[in-house]
């Protein structure tokens, strides 16, 4: 019996994210990627005469912030463009923000061959916030920073 995509268990190691809309910057390697989770969100309004329960009535989608952790770069042009993108918030609040600060990231999910099994559009990402970890001389480790995006959805392709 032949096995199917049904069939093949997703490995959650191998993946690459991939920005576009973001001059000089190709694909990214991440030590972790999370935040690709939606919730509907709902309104419970009260039964006309009826106590015992509530018409549940969807609103809309609620996304988290898509996390990106990744040992850092001495130069890296992702924290740059965010420094960029976060600048020009407020260089003129008010006015409407430039399509610089906002870009489309592409989340794949390969097999160990580096073929394609899935793949991820968060659309209109936007940065949020930037971390370091902190430095701690009693360990051997290397300095990680977390980038955090606000986005608008996303899709599965």
């Amino acid at each position: 019996m032949a096995l199917t995509n049904d069939d093949i268990l997703l490995p959650a190691f191998y993946f690459k994210v991939e920005f576009t809309g973001i001059a000089g910057l190709t694909e990214q390697y991440f030590q972790e990627v999370s935040g690709l989770s939606w919730e509907l969100e709902v309104e419970d309004l009260p039964a006309g005469g009826a106590n015992d329960y509530k018409i549940r009535l969807p609103k809309g989608l609620r996304y988290p912030n898509l996390m990106l952790k990744r040992s850092m770069y001495a130069d890296s042009k992702l924290a740059k463009w965010m420094e960029d993108a976060i600048q020009s918030y407020f260089t003129n609040p008010g006015a409407p923000q430039p399509t610089e600060a906002q870009t489309d990231v592409l989340i794949t999910l390969m097999n160990h061959k580096g073929d394609i099994l899935i793949q991820w559009q968060v659309q209109q990402a936007f940065p949020l916030k930037w971390n370091l970890a902190p430095f701690n001389a009693q360990e051997s480790k290397f300095v990680t920073e977390t980038f955090e995006f606000g986005y608008h959805s996303f899709k599965r392709l």
